[in-house]
């Protein structure tokens, strides 16, 4: 009777054992999503110094031109944030994508010559391959006197849009066919 007991016990235990075993090395596919959303309002932050930055022989092209102020802008971000990390591998790569929309006022400091705009885009960082891509940018500009201008980049992957300073530093000259400095001392092209 005992001789039962032994081949019975030695299969519950070996089952119990490969079904351990076997659960310890399943792979995981485990992609975990957190999710969370902020505001921002800012104030009078710098978007261009147009002083003076170079003297040649006492002259100053940019005081010469009227060029003296500084581009400031006040604004209000909208940011939804989407951070996935991957738990099936060794390094848990992480990819996080954060929708942006902004809106504010960018300015001349000294003469209060101002301009509205808008805009949005999609930001997604990879963590582990240090990669930036920026798609779906859409920045529109309220010029006080003109009509309105908007510009579309379907996808950037230089990675310095984080920011609407920077946003207005890397595509208001393309939709105004000017530099800021130009556009906020009030000159004309060509003048």
């Amino acid at each position: 009777m005992n001789a039962h007991v032994l081949p019975r016990r030695f299969i519950t235990v070996f089952t119990l054992v490969v079904a351990t075993v076997g659960l310890a090395f399943a792979p995981v596919h485990a992609v975990v999503s957190a999710h969370w959303s902020d505001t921002i309002s800012q104030e009078n932050v710098l978007v261009q110094d147009c002083h003076s930055g170079r003297v040649l022989s006492g002259f100053s092209p940019n005081l010469a031109f009227g060029l003296d102020f500084e581009i400031t802008t006040s604004y209000r971000i909208d940011r939804e944030f989407t951070l996935f990390t991957d738990y099936s591998g060794i390094n848990h790569p992480a990819i996080e994508r954060r929708v942006v929309s902004v809106a504010g006022v960018v300015a001349n400091s000294k003469s209060g010559r101002s301009l509205a705009y808008d805009g949005h885009f999609t930001r997604t960082s990879s963590g582990t391959v240090g990669e930036v891509t920026i798609t779906n940018l859409m920045l529109h500009l309220v010029p006080s006197n003109h009509e309105d201008v908007t510009i579309t980049i379907a996808r950037d992957n230089s990675g310095v849009i984080d920011s609407p300073e920077a946003m207005l530093l890397a595509f208001a000259p393309r939709a105004l066919q000017m530099s800021l400095c130009i556009y906020f001392a009030g000159l004309q092209v060509g003048e």
